[in-house]
């Protein structure tokens, strides 16, 4: 009879942790506008509740919250993560966790499923988060050198700079130039010197916050006529001008 009886018991626990389904449910807090958070952390606070009409016994098995990494683009480095549960969670008791999130650097959508997980099988809801990082792309764009002498030719040489927190899309950039005010006195010829279409083309990738370049225009030929010339430059990307603030700028280049 004892036999029977303990064959029972070891028969109802077996099914019991084998065959468990859905027992747990989860909430999920964040924000999904992670544009903010970029440079810093994005905090994920995931709380559980055990659903079951027994426990969750840590040691006997694995027990975790997880996310899980769901887009095309290259970030499950950044989403995938577990956190497994560390103490026995009682039948009606909850378990909050928390992740702290690097946000990647590059602007989109980012989609991350989350559950709670009994070894690598779901027995919670699935909750999905679409946490979206906006473009808001800032540059900064200096002239090394806006005063020439009248005769001859000089380089104009404009240095940027990802002045924000968000990486600028992979591409081909190029300046262009376009004369606002000319001095008193100069001719047309002098003043079409400054409407310059985009012919220098940089591809740059993996341009983070903080990193620099510069492009060049070689040999400009500077006008005769001396005096203020307001020039807008405008940074280009694929020949469009790259929506960022800072983006385009005004230099007055004087002609001594």
């Amino acid at each position: 009879m004892k036999n029977i009886t303990l064959c029972l018991a070891l028969l109802m626990f077996s099914t019991i942790t084998f065959c468990q389904g859905i027992t747990a449910n989860i909430t999920v807090n964040t924000s999904d506008d992670m544009t903010h958070s970029v440079g810093g952390k994005h905090k994920i606070t995931v709380t559980v509740r055990n659903n079951a009409a027994y426990s969750y016994v840590v040691g006997k098995s694995v027990y975790a919250v997880v996310l899980n990494y769901a887009g095309t683009t290259r970030a499950d480095h950044v989403f995938n993560s577990t956190s497994e549960l560390k103490t026995t969670l009682a039948a009606g008791q909850s378990k909050t966790f928390i992740f702290d999130i690097e946000p990647p650097k590059e602007a989109g959508i980012y989609k991350v499923n989350i559950s709670f997980n009994w070894g690598n099988r779901i027995i919670s809801n699935v909750v999905t988060r679409n946490f979206e990082i906006e473009d808001n792309y800032s540059v900064g764009i200096t002239a090394e050198k806006t005063a020439f002498n009248s005769s001859g030719k000089g380089d104009i040489r404009i240095n940027v700079a990802n002045t924000g927190d968000i990486s600028w899309p992979e591409g081909h950039y190029s300046l262009k130039f376009a004369l606002v005010k000319a001095a008193t006195g100069s001719t047309r010829e002098e003043q079409r010197r400054f409407e310059i279409e985009p012919r220098v083309v940089e591809t740059w990738e993996n341009f983070e916050k903080g990193k620099k370049d510069n492009i060049v225009l070689s040999g400009f030929i500077l006008p005769k006529t001396k005096g203020d010339y307001r020039v807008k430059v405008s940074l280009m990307l694929e020949g469009r001008l790259f929506e960022a603030s800072g983006n385009p700028k005004e230099f007055t280049f004087k002609i001594n």
